[in-house]
């Protein structure tokens, strides 16, 4: 047992450069910890254990460093026999869950850019290279990657967390899989903090989406087009609607013309109006995008706009209706449309799971999960969004022993 120990402390110490595991650091500080990931990643070691945490910076370059034979290497190993890889977590990961009947989860966390999604990839194609139905593993991995609704989060400064897994049953095989997104910053559909972009979705819509439905919509964007064209391909909204797993081309055009209605309430203006008894109301500025998002919700646009100018409040067997200025009917307005678009992108992570199914079912009981956090992590808020302060941290505080823990510094 003391010669496997040393052997396993040797490989860590005998890394290519630097030390593999901060514990055996010495002496530990803050600038021997920063000088031995910069000396391993400028030789393109670019992971380093915390004990059980990998640490893994972004080379923004492809490796040699993930293929079949790197997946043989590192199966059935102990995690700190050989030099820190991510698939040293995937696999002490699955022969957990497989020999111990234990649920799973490996956390993903770091900033934008980091490389949080394509470890996730990385973990499940290790997955689905060492299970016996490694096919359906990959099936499973690419309907949540695919279908994952990135696109109705901000591409750039996504602050959501979203949460994968893979369920097997009692042999370790697999059988489907769920996507969990929270925290959604549903608060950025009416205003985004300075310097950040709204979410993907509406661009892509604006630039991309079909003659017909811009047409039909009649909605003009503001929005710069070196902006729209800096977030992407203008026409991924046509390759989004193909890519997504079991949506009929009727669910596809429903999820669009929602976003185009909440775009258009988003251009809804109101003005002071003095009645003849004195009481001051609002009333819209223009008709045209009430007409549009009435014919979208199938309501009257007398009903609508009621709904937004004023107020009922009951009171035992009676109801008063008062008038609202135009602050609160923009606030009204605001709050409709980001309501909205969280109940879309409820319906949607709800549509996606239907489809992520591998097709056979389990015994009731049996079940277990490996799961894969990606989650922003820590932040700090200069005003309020509409999103609770600390939401994102209490979140990453309440996960107590996740198999694996990742940590992303941006290179």
């Amino acid at each position: 047992a003391d010669f496997k120990c040393k052997r396993f402390a040797s490989a860590l110490l005998d890394s290519a450069v630097g030390v593999g595991d901060m514990v055996l650091l010495e002496p530990l500080t803050e600038g021997a910890f920063i000088h031995n990931l910069k000396q391993r990643f400028e030789h393109d070691n670019i992971y380093t254990y915390i004990g059980s945490v990998v640490i893994s910076l972004n080379p923004y370059k492809p490796l040699p460093i993930y293929s079949p034979q790197k997946v043989e290497e590192y199966r059935n190993r102990n995690f700190y026999e050989l030099t820190p890889h991510i698939f040293a977590t995937a696999d002490e990961a699955y022969r957990s869950l497989r020999d111990q009947d234990r649920d799973q989860c490996i956390l993903i966390t770091g900033e934008s850019g980091a490389g949080k999604t394509e470890a996730s990839k990385l973990v499940m194609s290790y997955v689905a290279a060492v299970c016996s139905k490694g096919a359906e593993v990959n099936q499973v991995k690419e309907q949540l990657l695919q279908s994952n609704p990135v696109r109705f989060g901000n591409k750039q400064e996504r602050k959501e967390g979203k949460y994968m897994d893979i369920e097997f049953d009692f042999k370790g095989d697999p059988l489907g899989g769920v996507i969990t997104n929270y925290v959604l910053e549903k608060s950025r559909v009416v205003n985004q903090a300075r310097g950040e972009h709204n979410f993907h979705i509406f661009y892509q819509l604006l630039a991309g989406g079909s003659n017909s439905l811009l047409g039909e919509n009649q909605y003009n964007s503001s929005v710069h087009e070196g902006e729209i064209m800096a977030l992407g391909d203008a026409r991924m909204i046509e390759r989004w609607a193909m890519e997504v797993i079991g949506f009929s081309a009727t669910e596809v055009r429903s999820v669009l013309e929602l976003v185009a209605m909440v775009l258009n309430l988003g251009n809804f203006t109101f003005r002071d109006v003095s009645r003849t008894n004195g009481m001051d109301e609002c009333r819209l500025t223009s008709t045209k995008e009430l007409r549009e998002v009435c014919s979208l919700l199938g309501l009257m646009e007398d009903v609508l706009e009621k709904a937004l100018t004023s107020r009922t409040v009951e009171a035992k067997m009676e109801k008063v209706c008062t008038t609202l200025h135009v602050a609160q009917a923009h606030y009204a307005r605001d709050a409709l449309c980001k309501n909205l678009y969280s109940r879309l992108f409820t319906w949607l992570v709800g549509r996606i799971n239907e489809s992520i199914k591998v097709g056979r079912t389990s015994e009731i009981g049996s079940k277990k999960v490996m799961g894969v956090l990606d989650i922003y992590g820590f932040e700090i808020f200069e005003v309020s969004q509409g999103t609770p302060r600390g939401s994102t941290r209490d979140r990453s505080a309440c996960l107590c022993d996740p198999c694996g823990v990742i940590v992303f510094i941006g290179a």
